[in-house]
């Protein structure tokens, strides 16, 4: 199978529709040359993904490689942007994320901020 698009047009599409995408398996699986979508490939397209500073959503499809199918999505975004950033929040909780999350809501009711995570959580869900 022939390549659809190169990882640099995918990176530059991401950025270019507010640094979040949501993307089919099947066209990363494209980006990699390969016919079939398995663990290997799997885990060429999550490597593919870093080394561009892309983060994905969910991480499982990916990450464990189980029950593949082209037609599953991902949300693939730039992790140095500030969707990134809240996404990562949401998904590694720690100190420091809550902070960039209080950071959002820039001084918001505890009311607005949980509201925020709310958001972000079916977000991330969809």
């Amino acid at each position: 199978m022939a390549p659809t698009g190169t990882w640099g047009e995918l990176q530059d599409e991401v950025t270019a529709n507010g640094n979040l995408l949501c993307v089919e398996l099947q066209r990363l699986r494209g980006l990699t040359g390969k016919a079939k979508l398995g663990r290997w490939v799997a885990q060429e397209i999550a490597q593919n993904l870093r080394d561009r500073g892309l983060g994905y959503w969910p991480r499982e499809i990916l990450d464990v490689a189980e029950d593949l199918r082209a037609t599953q999505q991902l949300r693939i975004y730039m992790n140095n942007s500030k969707v990134g950033g809240l996404i990562n929040a949401v998904l590694d909780p720690g100190e420091q994320g809550d902070g960039r999350l209080r950071e959002a809501a820039q001084g918001g009711s505890a009311a607005e901020l949980e509201a925020l995570k709310a958001n972000l959580r079916e977000l991330l869900d969809n």
